[in-house]
């Protein structure tokens, strides 16, 4: 598929990020905006078997031998799931990537007996989860003669105050585990991973924008959704809107804050179909505000107390909005300024590989000229000479003949004189 926007993409990557490159040992997919619709279902079918089989693992609980000390203890061990993981196991519902990242952090293994399986007698929260290993590496295994014991059942669970080690039934019952919290672990470092850059462009996007204090400040009102009408405290920072149930709530207890950057449009009065529906009839239209946000186009739809307020809060975010798309535009439009200017300064590289590397054959092929004119004068020589040493060897052929002649004529001249000598 074509994404069509940056932002798109890199939503979806984030989600795909963990089987290829970040997670796994395929290709890495942060430089690519085309993805083929056969390559992306499979992707998101395997990110979501491999989602269903580790969650099931771990939320059904198994029994292990525990080492502690000298002791071998036998433990339960299994998950506490929040609210909104719950929700997913069991009603199959579609989760946000972010907010799923942020359940999991609050994942805790619990480790109790297995007569009284609701009192822990101790837990590993996934956010503490530093590795998990298989094997008996590490001080917690009991040793003979200083060495440990392998076996192929046990593995290490090691954690930010204390590690646990554990000896499963079998090899494959301890693979099953072992690769169930790996991906649990694979997760909670994403979190960490996404809250370290959201933190980072939270810091250069408040340094180059003055929030309006009646955002910052924050105010409650009626929000229609889904699941019914509520009150929310709704307030913002430079690159976030949260809607929280108290005014003195954490932040981290919205379950999906709405980015700024992700914001399409703050729309004024009953535009969306949320605010049409039956329970919202009778409120007033000039107290209805809705922010519009992300591809999907989904919105946040509030009601004001009056309608100054709805007045005010339409104004402040309006304002903001097109200050943060301005923002955000330039920003683009530097990094395609950036990425043009390194485009063309690769172009011009190339082009000067290209005419070096020409010159570089013209020079080749003088020489080759040069080297084949060389040899056809050597040869020319060659030839020039081979044909005086031909004539000499024909006048020495001539000259042999001719002492060979005049050889046999005296020998006959001799012969002649001997003759007549014997006749006297």
């Amino acid at each position: 598929m074509v994404c069509s926007s940056e932002q798109e993409r890199d939503e979806l990557l984030q989600a795909l990020q963990w089987l290829a490159g970040e997670g796994g040992n395929g290709p890495s997919l942060q430089d690519h905006t085309v993805l083929s619709r056969e390559r992306l279902a499979r992707m998101l079918a395997e990110l979501d078997a491999q989602y269903e089989k580790c969650w099931s693992i771990l939320t059904q609980g198994s029994t292990f031998q525990q080492f502690k000390g000298s002791r071998i203890l036998v433990r339960y061990v299994r998950t506490a799931v929040p609210r909104l993981l719950r929700s997913k196991s069991e009603n199959n519902n579609t989760i946000p990537f972010q907010a799923l990242l942020k359940e999991i952090e609050q994942v805790r293994i619990i480790f109790t007996t297995v007569e009284d399986k609701t009192a822990p007698t101790a837990l590993i929260k996934a956010a503490d989860l530093e590795y998990v290993m298989s094997g008996c590496r590490g001080s917690i295994f009991p040793k003979i003669n200083g060495e440990s014991i392998c076996d192929d059942n046990r593995a290490l669970v090691i954690g930010a105050k204390h590690g646990v080690g554990l000896q499963a039934k079998t090899e494959k019952h301890r693979n099953m585990w072992v690769e169930a919290l790996a991906w649990l672990e694979k997760m909670v470092k994403a979190r960490q991973l996404q809250r370290e850059e959201a933190l980072q462009f939270q810091k250069e996007f408040a340094n180059a924008h003055v929030l309006d204090p009646l955002l910052s400040e924050g105010a409650w009102f009626t929000k229609h959704g889904l699941h019914g009408v509520s009150k929310r405290f709704i307030l913002s920072t430079p690159t976030q809107l949260y809607w929280l149930k108290e005014a003195d709530s954490p932040l981290d207890s919205c379950v999906d804050p709405i980015e700024w950057r992700e914001v399409k449009d703050v729309l004024r009065g009953k535009q969306t179909a949320m605010l049409h529906r039956a329970r919202a009839i009778d409120v007033p239209d000039e107290l209805c505000l809705s922010i519009v946000y992300r591809q999907d186009r989904r919105s946040l739809d509030l009601v004001a107390g009056t309608s100054e307020q709805a007045f005010e809060w339409y104004e402040s975010l309006s304002s903001y909005l097109v200050e943060t798309n301005e923002k955000l535009a330039n920003e683009r439009s530097e990094a395609r300024s950036s990425a043009e200017k390194q485009l063309a300064a690769a172009e011009a590289e190339l082009l000067g590989e290209k005419e070096s590397r020409q010159r570089q054959q013209a020079r080749l092929g003088m020489d080759i000229e040069e080297t084949k004119k060389e040899l056809a004068e050597r040869k020319a020589a060659l030839d020039a000479e081979q044909a005086v040493l031909i004539q000499q060897q024909v006048e020495q052929l001539k000259e042999r003949d001719d002492l060979i002649s005049l050889i046999q004529e005296l020998d006959t001249r001799v012969g002649s004189l001997r003759e007549n000598l014997d006749d006297q």
